[in-house]
């Protein structure tokens, strides 16, 4: 499959809840990887800007996880979720 390909994205996900995707993924549907905590919350928040998810996940390894939902039309929380210490 080609990065074109993930261009279709929006179309995937509309008839779905819950989005799950990890940095290599993020990178794929959006066209650069999130490295930083401002790139976390923009990809996570971003799979908000269609029809269809509420809630978004975007794990991270190492470094935990990032969730994002929506509670309303215009209603969006995100949260950063650190990994858990072994």
């Amino acid at each position: 499959m080609t990065a074109a390909a993930f261009e279709e994205w929006p179309k995937w996900v509309e008839n779905v809840d819950i989005v799950q995707s990890n940095e290599w993924e993020a990178e794929l549907f959006f066209g650069r990887k999130p490295e930083t905590e401002e790139d976390f919350e923009e990809a996570a928040l971003r799979f908000l800007t269609v029809k269809g998810p509420s809630v978004s996940l975007l794990t991270l390894g190492e470094k935990g996880s990032a969730i994002a939902y929506r509670t309303g039309p215009d209603i969006l929380y995100y949260k950063r979720i650190p990994a858990l210490a072994d």
